[in-house]
């Protein structure tokens, strides 16, 4: 992820292992749509030390459009 500071400088974090959770609420299998939620927290790829955490994600993805 790429997120901007106070001082409009972007910084890129990563996730790591079992630092999160992802929830499908729902599939609707004809549409191809995958929906939910996640919560994650992320590392600075500068200063490892440094975290942003995601509390209410959530995503709505459309599997034919996916890799596109």
């Amino acid at each position: 992820a790429h997120i901007r500071d106070s001082d409009n400088l972007i910084h890129t974090y990563y996730s790591s292992d079992n630092s999160g959770k992802i929830t499908i609420t729902r599939f609707d299998y004809y549409a191809g749509i995958y929906s939910g939620t996640f919560f994650v927290t992320l590392y600075n790829k500068e200063n490892p030390t440094k975290k942003a955490q995601i509390t209410e994600g959530r995503f709505d993805v459309n599997i034919a459009t996916l890799n596109k």
